[in-house]
């Protein structure tokens, strides 16, 4: 059975990160990741999936990579794309709570 799912596809550095909108336990990142790598049309070098919720108060977003690491280039475009969810415009800065990492991150953005 085929699902489509809602992806956002970001190229920040030559490393491109599809991010998974929709909700999956984590015991199926393996197997939706591997199928979006597997898709040529959209580049991928990595997947990171999208949480509703922050586990801390002080996050605006949370977001987990496949395979539970850290990934700086994959953090600094969350950032970007919970930014323009969020309606700033130009200049800013967004808390979000990334996998691999024990703190909250403040990504500074430039929608513009």
């Amino acid at each position: 059975m085929k699902k489509k799912i809602k992806i956002i596809v970001a190229d920040p550095a030559g490393n491109i990160t599809i991010f998974v909108k929709d909700h999956f336990d984590r015991k199926q990142y393996p197997a939706v990741a591997g199928q979006l790598l597997a898709m040529d049309s959209l580049r991928g070098e990595q997947v990171a999936f999208i949480l509703d919720t922050p586990s801390c108060g002080r996050a605006e977003a949370k977001m987990e990579m496949c395979g539970l690491e850290f990934c700086g280039n994959g953090s600094r475009s969350f950032g970007l794309i919970k930014a323009r969810e969020m309606g700033i415009r130009g200049k800013g800065s967004v808390n979000v709570d990334v996998s691999g990492c024990d703190e909250i991150l403040t990504v500074e953005v430039d929608t513009d």
